[in-house]
């Protein structure tokens, strides 16, 4: 899955500009801010299958690399399976990018395809924007405490 945002480069050209403070300092907090805008809208999007786990397995992780003035952040689903023994990254997938199903032995039957509902790609372009506010917000807030 391919997400393409535009700017970033300015934005990381402004950035490269930044004390280390001012990175250790905000950063955390600003890219925590705008991974959970992404992650809420896909939790919004998210739909919910029987065993009602997949809304509730929504994560985000964020990681800052003050030395190298950047952070990560990832937004996705836990491994924690549910009933049926599956992880709920596996049925996210599934659910995005569709899938086939096959029954079990003896037969294996065939039993046809599970079209894809992409909801992780549509949250991701819907959010994005949005995310940017967050963190460029959340820097603000962090320089003007420091004034």
């Amino acid at each position: 899955m391919d997400l393409k945002i535009t700017g970033l480069q300015e934005v990381q050209r402004r950035l490269s500009n930044l004390s280390r403070e001012i990175i250790e300092g905000a950063f955390p907090t600003a890219l925590t801010r705008s991974s959970e805008v992404i992650a809420d809208e896909v939790r919004t999007r998210t739909p919910e299958g029987p065993e009602g786990l997949l809304k509730s397995s929504v994560q985000t992780q964020t990681e800052i690399d003050a030395t190298k003035q950047r952070g990560n952040a990832a937004i996705g689903f836990t491994s924690q399976a549910g009933e049926n023994g599956i992880p709920q990254d596996h049925v996210a997938e599934w659910v995005e990018c569709g899938h086939h199903l096959v029954g079990h032995k003896p037969g294996e039957a065939d039993l046809g395809q599970v079209a894809m509902h992409p909801f992780m790609r549509p949250a991701f372009a819907v959010s994005a924007d949005k995310a940017i506010d967050a963190f460029g917000e959340a820097i603000t807030e962090y320089l003007d405490r420091k004034e």
